[in-house]
């Protein structure tokens, strides 16, 4: 598989598990979006 399929293939699956967060904040440790320096919040 070239790179820039496996690099869709990655997006596509990121992309899924984005619309399926329920956004319930257990992953606050490790996810960007809670990040304390988030700019813009």
């Amino acid at each position: 598989m070239s790179e820039i399929q496996e690099l869709a293939r990655m997006m596509k699956e990121l992309e899924v598990q984005v619309i399926v967060c329920m956004r319930c904040g257990m992953c606050q440790a490790v996810c960007p979006v809670y990040s304390p320096d988030r700019k813009g919040s």
